[in-house]
């Protein structure tokens, strides 16, 4: 169990020892290795996983497997289909690891019996839910209202990271380019500094 996911829940809705040992207790480590799957598009998602370490993406494919991203997760974040989840409808993305990646992980029966013995546990999945729904709102404005170059520009002040730990092709689909384009924009950017 990690002890950065028991300092989240704690940070968000600070509960007791006895309630903190209990989400040890009912949550699990897990490790992928690169290129395992989380999720399968056609699945039902019944877990939120928050990464300790790692980075996984969230995508759906193609007819010719062609990968479209729509989102990455990196360390200290949550990964989950939240609409596949809250619906209880079949996932329409995939998630996998593009590194060894470790989560704590929680299924829905752990939920389930959280949301029994500890009336926190609500207000704190409520609030890491709001959470990725305002990132889904915020990348769909950006997609819609911003080029690729500021999108990209807007990765480098904010998620540097990930640009070094994502190959460029799956960093191209994300920003809904080309690996092509992203050459040329990420060259454009450097002799113009």
């Amino acid at each position: 169990m990690s002890g950065g996911f028991i300092n989240v829940v704690d940070r968000h809705v600070s509960i007791t020892e006895e309630n903190l040992r209990l989400i040890s207790d009912l949550s699990e480590s897990r490790i992928f290795n690169k290129g395992d799957i989380l999720l399968h598009s056609g699945e039902f998602c019944d877990f939120i996983a928050y990464i300790d370490k790692g980075v996984a993406m969230m995508y759906r494919e193609d007819d010719q497997h062609k990968k479209g991203v729509f989102e990455f997760y990196m360390d200290g974040e949550f990964v989950s289909d939240y609409y596949g989840f809250i619906t209880k409808k079949e996932s329409v993305f995939s998630i996998n690891v593009l590194e060894k990646t470790t989560v704590t992980y929680i299924d829905r029966r752990m939920m389930e019996e959280l949301y029994a013995k500890i009336p926190k546990w609500d207000k704190f999945l409520r609030l890491i839910t709001e959470k990725a729904y305002a990132q889904i709102i915020d990348q769909l404005h950006d997609t819609k209202f911003m080029t690729v170059e500021e999108r990209y520009k807007q990765l480098l002040e904010d998620r540097v990271e990930l640009l070094q730990r994502a190959p460029l092709y799956l960093i191209a689909s994300y920003l809904n380019t080309t690996p092509e384009t992203l050459s040329r924009i990420r060259r454009h950017i450097a002799t113009h500094q």
